[in-house]
């Protein structure tokens, strides 16, 4: 690339990130449809109290009970999440021969290159860029040819910091930035774009049970893949396609209601997700962002969520972007 094109590579990245933070933002705006709940009503809370004391109940007695059950409950958690990062790196060997599968299925299609099949074949191996949004943290990153990951975390719970309960209900994101250049300056092309995203790691909702009432945790998290058209004015994202997302963990604890215990429920994840968008036209001369991502959405109401993609060898990984370019069509034609 050019002096000239590093550049404008540059200032489309930097627009990409702005893009992103906007359209994050809406995606958390419109969330999940549990929506918000208004505050519970303390008075209620009182009068419910009230009225199990004048007929013998007393939820005093029942606290011990629960926090009981609680204690027992986050022991077996953690023993379950212990064995989860035992594990971790046998599933990160078998989830690598998944990526080496896949590399060597591009590798013999792009063979086919220039044999007259009319259709090119190529691979972006690294990310320019690894970044994460509010309330996702990243503990560390590596950007390596087919092999870019990062260990992140994100925990939110009613009693942690103003800001962390501000964050609940919101959408964040974990992106993967590559860049990719249309090499034909005279003509535009269609492209197929084909990604793939690897979790390994190990995600938990808990609710905790009262008298009146109870709580309630939920935590959603999906790959996605975005392309960002940097020619348009303003700049702008491809129209959604079903291929382009993926529900990779979706799971609720709830304890609302009366007279209810915790809940806690877990899910140990360590698969691959393949992403797919179908015919991008672009430009002669632009470059296409191709934002390879995973979305975490949590809400939480008198419980706690965690999704861990960093203790032992659990990471996020994203090997490879594939291209398939179908056609070429002169801006002159």
């Amino acid at each position: 690339m050019t002096a000239d094109d590093m550049r404008r590579a540059r200032e489309a990245l930097a627009a990409a990130r702005d893009l992103s933070r906007t359209a994050d933002a809406r995606s958390g705006a419109r969330g999940p449809s549990m929506g918000q709940r208004f505050p519970q009503s303390t008075r209620a809370i009182a009068l419910a109290a009230e009225q199990f004391a004048r007929i013998g109940l007393d939820p005093a007695k029942l606290e011990p009970e629960l926090a009981a059950q609680r204690a027992e409950d986050d022991r077996r958690l953690k023993e379950i999440k212990a064995d989860a990062v035992a594990q971790s790196a046998a599933r990160a060997a078998s989830l690598r021969r998944l990526t080496d599968a896949e590399r060597s299925a591009l590798e013999g299609l792009a063979a086919t290159t220039g044999n007259g099949s009319g259709t090119q074949y190529f691979a972006l191996d690294s990310p320019v860029e690894i970044w994460a949004t509010d309330g996702v943290a990243i503990e560390s990153s590596t950007i390596e040819p087919y092999n870019s990951r990062a260990k992140i975390r994100r925990d939110d719970s009613i009693y942690r910091s103003v800001d962390e309960a501000i964050l609940s209900g919101v959408t964040k994101f974990l992106h993967f930035y590559y860049l990719w250049e249309n090499p034909r300056q005279d003509a535009y092309v269609s492209v197929n774009v084909n990604a793939l995203l690897t979790l390994n790691g190990f995600c938990s909702a808990h609710s905790r049970g009262a008298v009146f009432p109870g709580g309630k945790a939920k935590l959603s998290l999906a790959p996605t893949l975005d392309l960002v058209q940097t020619w348009t004015v303003p700049i702008s994202s491809a129209a959604p396609q079903s291929g382009a997302s993926q529900t990779a963990v979706d799971i609720t604890a709830d304890s609302e209601g009366v007279f209810t215990h915790d809940q806690t429920v877990y899910a140990v994840e360590f698969r691959g997700f393949a992403l797919s968008y179908d015919q991008e036209i672009v430009p002669p001369g632009q470059n296409l962002i191709i934002d390879v991502a995973l979305s975490i959405y949590d809400d939480v109401d008198n419980g706690e969520v965690s999704a861990d993609f960093a203790t032992g060898e659990f990471y996020v990984l994203s090997p490879l972007v594939q291209l398939a370019i179908l056609a070429s069509r002169s801006d002159t034609a």
